[in-house]
């Protein structure tokens, strides 16, 4: 991605005007990214096909990061083919507390927790175990059914991200000193 300012560090892609197998000249509009300050269109460094994205919509991009692939050759790009690897599996040794039972294992699905939430459940079971017991008593907080989770707009990021670094820098306190000054008032 080129620079696009001084205090510009990354930006949002917004939309890619060309998808792969497209041929792309020279200066041509290649996409679109948003910053905290102003939406900006990159033109394409080169002429050739795009032989693969790899900024995808939505995600943030460095300056100096490589957005897509261009190949100068004029015959179609081709697809992919997957090369199958020996499966590396890597062995990790667990805590005896760590196993689950298939009753927990299923009851969990059942209530839509990941194993990411495991960690908040409380353990009752012999050794510090999660029984089923455990995983029917815990419940997460409710969000309200009419939520709708909106990905932040790049404004609203650099909005918040201004927020916080205010909140760190900014110091807290106030002062209040008292002075008795009626004997200053009485002369």
């Amino acid at each position: 991605m080129p620079k696009l300012g001084e205090s510009i560090l990354h930006a949002t892609v917004v939309q890619w005007f060309k998808k792969v197998g497209d041929w792309v000249n020279l200066d041509e509009p290649l996409l679109e990214v948003s910053t905290d300050k102003v939406n900006s269109e990159i033109p394409s460094p080169y002429s050739g096909r795009i032989e693969s994205i790899q900024v995808q919509l939505g995600e943030e991009a460095e300056v100096g990061q490589l957005l897509a692939i261009l190949t100068s050759k004029q015959e179609p790009v081709e697809e992919e083919t997957s090369i199958s690897q020996p499966l590396q599996v890597e062995i990790k040794e667990t805590d005896q507390r760590d196993l689950f039972s298939p009753s927990v294992l299923r009851l969990l699905k059942e209530k839509g927790l990941g194993l990411d939430t495991i960690d908040q459940i409380p353990r009752s079971g012999c050794g510090g175990r999660l029984t089923k017991k455990d995983v029917e008593s815990f419940s997460l907080p409710k969000l309200h059914e009419d939520t709708e989770r909106v990905k932040m707009s790049a404004l609203r990021k650099a909005i918040a991200d201004n927020m916080v670094r205010s909140f760190y820098e900014a110091p807290h306190a106030s002062l209040a000193t008292e002075v008795d000054v009626t004997h200053i008032v009485k002369r």
